[in-house]
This record gives C-alpha cells, sequence and structure tokens, in this order.
C-alpha cells in the first residue's frame, strides 16, 4: 500500500496539468453541442487528449465516426514506442497487469515512470507503483472533463484569463516532468536534439512538422549516445 501512495504522490504534477486541459476538453465537447455523458465516456474509454480533441474536430467538421477513430489510432501509434522502452521495468509481470498498466499508459506517465520507476524493486512493488501513478492521472483527466462539461464555459465567462492558462497547461507540464530525465546522458542528448530540431522548424514556421522531426531527432540522438 505505500508503493501505490508513492505512486499517486508523483502523479500529482501530471494530475495539476492534465486538470485544466480536460477541462478545456469539456468546453470544447459542451460548445460542439455534445452532451455530458458522451464526453465523460469519450474521457473514461479512449483517455488520450490529443486523440479526444481531434475527435471533436473532425466530427464538427462532419467526418464520419469511422474517419475519427483512424485518426486517433494514428496519433497513438507513439504508444508502440512506449511499451518496449518499459519491457525492462516490467519484466516479472503477468499479461494481466500488463494489459492494466497499458491502458493507463499515456505521454506523462510513461515520461514519469520512465525516469522515476525503480527497476531494482519487486515485480509487484513496480506494479503497485505504476498503477498508484496511473490512477492519479487518471482521477484527475476524468475531473477535469466533468469540470469542463459542466460548468467550464461558466468559468470562461467568469474570468477570461482561464483561458490562456488552459493552453499553456500542458507544455509546462512536459517543461516539469524533464528534469528527472536529465539525469542519463542519452536523455540529455535526446532532450537537445528534440528541442533544437523543434525550435528550428518552429522558427522557420513548420509548426505541424516540428513535433514529430523533434522526437524523431530525439529518438536517433538517445539511440546514437546509448550505443557509443
Amino acid at each position: 500500500m505505500r508503493v501505490l501512495r508513492d505512486g499517486f504522490a508523483a502523479s500529482v504534477p501530471i494530475a495539476a496539468g492534465y486538470l485544466p486541459v480536460a477541462v478545456a476538453f469539456g468546453v470544447a465537447g459542451q460548445a460542439s453541442g455534445l452532451p455530458y455523458w458522451s464526453l465523460a465516456f469519450v474521457s473514461a474509454v479512449v483517455y488520450a487528449g490529443a486523440s479526444q480533441f481531434a475527435l471533436l474536430a473532425t466530427l464538427s467538421l462532419g467526418a464520419a465516426p469511422l474517419s475519427a477513430a483512424l485518426l486517433a489510432l494514428i496519433l497513438n501509434l507513439r504508444h508502440f514506442v512506449y511499451g518496449p522502452a518499459l519491457s525492462r521495468q516490467l519484466a516479472g509481470l503477468n499479461r494481466r497487469s500488463r494489459a492494466g498498466i497499458a491502458f493507463g499508459l499515456t505521454d506523462e506517465t510513461f515520461a514519469a515512470a520512465y525516469g522515476r520507476l525503480p527497476a531494482s524493486a519487486s515485480a509487484k512493488m513496480r506494479r503497485d507503483w505504476l498503477v498508484g501513478l496511473e490512477i492519479g492521472a487518471y482521477l484527475a483527466w476524468q475531473g477535469g472533463t466533468t469540470l469542463g462539461a459542466l460548468g467550464g464555459a461558466g468559468m470562461l465567462a467568469w474570468s477570461p484569463l482561464f483561458k490562456p492558462v488552459l493552453d499553456f497547461a500542458l507544455p509546462l507540464l512536459f517543461v516539469l516532468l524533464l528534469p528527472p530525465l536529465l539525469g542519463q546522458a542519452r536523455m540529455r542528448a535526446a532532450s537537445t536534439a528534440g528541442a533544437l530540431t523543434a525550435l528550428a522548424l518552429q522558427w522557420q514556421g513548420e509548426s505541424a512538422a516540428a513535433l514529430v522531426a523533434a522526437a524523431v531527432a530525439g529518438m536517433a540522438a538517445a539511440w546514437l549516445a546509448r550505443v557509443r
């Protein structure tokens, strides 16, 4: 139980970043005319921020639900990288435990787990820590969706300052998750390569390509640093 609580405590920075982003999703869904129960269902089952916002965008443009689902699948292909990267930390866990952990794995929980998961601990302790981490993040996402769908529009009307906070929350979250990873040389190389690539493309006005190119550059730098 103590390890579970430790994992839950480690989720606090993630939850703090998820809450405003989930509120933004609830507000956007409400503005699109979707009922609360459908937004809650999407957050509970899909549980993927970028995919959920893409779903709203494609449906508002009149796209078929199948097209929206295909877009969500493409956006989540990066999860095929996360699993193998955490495979050593998940050694000794059965398939049921791995399946449950896989559902709760997001960009942010992966970053936290990769940098802080105690690989030397027992399989049960690693499982409990990850479960605690993912429960905290999941509850924040569901709570934020509820808050945004039921009262987010009123919050924005009451104070326009909420809008820039919502927009900045997710980028700030990744900045807060970065320091624990910088203790490894290959992670420093990956972070530097990714940041420089993103800045260069952003400077050229290629915002759409910046994220993908930065990810590729970061992975390449980490691989080169590892094989040296």
